[in-house]
């Protein structure tokens, strides 16, 4: 059978591809189809395999995002392709930056067959308005690998379809659990005797501690505020419910206003306030924040869990990675239980409708979607996939399962925001606006106010498309 090809992808030529927006990218996307014609149909061929119809001897590509899970994990799902489309290259390109790589391509009309849209991603989104995404129902209504009576649907995570839908559709397959905590040392904790605080008053109480030995509570990075915008997700969510995200999902009046959204930008202003913050975060990258906390220099660092994977390499040993719940404000009044963890689907894998081979991407997706190659990807990178009993039997690490304990315990797929996905120059304010709260810049009443502003101002904009986030579960909706 042919082996797995690793390929270096094609440069972007010139600053003009550096210069585009996506939104010029998909309006040069919808020219170009217009004048090209339908893609082929591989299900008609009649050497068509498999229940997605995959065509035999025609070969796939696909663009891998090379971060924290590699592209090894994917060599499994390859072998298996192989082995019911023997003859089939499949040719895999592992890059850093998805878009930069990928925009002339679509440009141009000539997309790969499956791309993991993580890291620097295309925006789905725009992508989705234009119709340049495959619907993946018949991907989920195809027998699974494991049991022909089983469909690669039932095999899922709770959320998952949901995660990848754009008003009804399934334009998107996310392939990894991500649980988002804070991350710390279990060792360091056992020898002080302390515990991971369940409330927001205990983390300051630790933190006190830690800043008299020198130790900073928190550090994270500056450079990629995300990840303390997960942070902000999970405080709001916990205290208020899921309908206070949904308010800010989708744009609802004076949804910055509500006092659990005031009260977690108070929340974490008061960390810079009292000097639990690592000096110089505002300045770090991830990888630069994470060292911080392997070396010891703070007690919580706010990830995703593929932490476990990015840090395989530098942890220190015996220093016994694990991680906590994000602590409620006010546990008397919390809507949602002290353990209870945000856990998302993410590493989103899309099928361009302009793709050569949209059934063979398929048939790639359902046998990475299979126990065999779903195990395989958690031993290489320390996390879980979103494939229902993949680990069953499987022995794990220490770190992973603390993980999975975590997400038995009190994972909520729920607990995220989608206005970060749907409405780029929002995420981009909020963003701006955590880092000047932990900075002292501003204040929490001034935070809330001016994310008021900037929602209403989209809300206020006809030329932006609206989404909808239902109730919990429902595919997200576009107007």
């Amino acid at each position: 059978m042919p082996p797995r090809i690793v390929a270096s992808p094609r440069a972007a030529v010139g600053t003009l591809w550096l210069s585009l927006t996506v939104s010029a990218v998909v309006a040069a996307v919808v020219a170009a189809a217009g004048c090209t014609g339908p893609a082929g149909d591989p299900a008609a061929s009649p050497d068509a395999v498999g229940p997605l119809g995959a065509p035999a001897r025609a070969s796939v590509e696909v663009y891998l995002f090379d971060g924290a899970y590699g592209s090894a994990y994917l060599d499994t799902a390859v072998d298996l392709y192989h082995r019911a489309l023997p003859g089939s290259p499949v040719e895999v390109k592992p890059v850093h930056d998805v878009a930069t790589q990928l925009q002339p391509r679509f440009v141009a009309g000539d997309p790969p067959d499956l791309v993991d849209n993580s890291g620097r991603p295309l925006d789905l989104a725009t992508l989705a308005d234009a119709g340049q995404l495959t619907d993946l129902a018949p991907l989920l209504a195809a027998p699974s690998f494991d049991d022909p009576d089983v469909t690669v649907g039932q095999t899922l995570a709770d959320g998952v379809a949901s995660a990848g839908s754009v008003d009804g559709r399934v334009l998107a397959l996310r392939y990894v659990t991500t649980a988002y905590g804070l991350w710390y040392s279990q060792a360091l904790f056992d020898r002080h005797g302390w515990e991971a605080p369940t409330t927001w008053d205990g983390l300051l109480a630790l933190g006190d501690r830690a800043r008299a030995r020198g130790v900073a509570l928190l550090v994270y990075p500056g450079q990629a505020m995300g990840y303390v915008a997960d942070v902000f997700v999970a405080l709001v969510g916990k205290q208020a419910g899921v309908d206070a995200l949904r308010a800010l999902d989708n744009l609802e009046p004076n949804a910055w206003r509500n006092p659990a959204v005031v009260a977690a930008f108070a929340a974490l202003a008061e960390l810079g306030d009292r000097g639990l913050v690592l000096a110089g975060s505002e300045a770090l990258t991830h990888t630069e924040a994470q060292t911080e906390l392997l070396r010891g220099q703070a007690l919580f660092y706010p990830a995703g869990s593929w932490l476990t994977s990015e840090t395989r390499a530098t942890l220190p040993a015996g220093f016994d990675l694990a991680i906590a719940p994000v602590p409620a404000l006010d546990p008397s009044t919390a809507a949602l239980d002290a353990a209870t963890v945000a856990v998302a689907p993410s590493e989103e894998f899309v099928v361009p409708t302009r793709a050569k081979n949209p059934a063979g991407a398929q048939e790639l997706l359902r046998a990475m979607l299979s126990r065999e190659a779903a195990a395989q990807f958690s031993r290489l990178t320390g996390a879980p996939t979103v494939v229902r009993g993949a680990l069953d039997g499987v022995e794990v690490s220490p770190v992973l399962r603390r993980v999975l304990d975590a997400i038995d315990a009190g994972g909520e797929p729920e607990l995220r925001a989608w206005f970060r996905v749907w409405y780029e120059g929002l995420r981009a304010q909020w963003l701006t606006t955590l880092g000047d709260v932990l900075a002292g810049r501003t204040g929490a009443r001034e935070a809330a106010a001016t994310m008021q502003a900037a929602a209403d101002d989209v809300a206020s904009d006809a030329s932006v498309t609206k989404h909808m986030r239902p109730d919990a579960h429902e595919g997200p909706t576009a107007s």
